[in-house]
């Protein structure tokens, strides 16, 4: 993500660091390439959902193949999925959300 503190800096650096981000953000404002959001983009609602989903502890497996990683998520409650459920997925076919859920 553009913009972000995402390691432990020096003190000394992150001063330098942040009124670098200040001041492209000032730049990026009065050129008019963003704009303020003076409303929540966001209802209420989809940010408490998105924040337990996060925090419920879902395990992640990764595959990586031809250079591009593949993530796998368990669904519903579950919170764990195997190689083998992921290969039962990979082998069924379906061609709309509604021939899924038939399955």
């Amino acid at each position: 993500m553009e913009n972000t503190l995402r390691e432990r800096l020096p003190l000394s650096r992150f001063k330098v660091l942040a009124f670098e981000i200040v001041e492209k953000w000032s730049k990026c404002y009065e050129r008019g390439l963003k704009k303020y959001n003076y409303k929540q983009t966001i209802s209420l609602e989809l940010w408490t959902t998105g924040y337990q989903w996060i925090k419920s502890n879902k395990s992640i497996l990764s595959t990586e193949c031809d250079n591009l990683v593949h993530y796998y998520i368990p669904a519903g409650d579950e919170t764990k999925t195997t190689n083998f459920g992921i290969e039962v997925v990979k082998k069924m076919q379906w061609y709309s959300y509604d021939q899924y859920l038939k399955k």
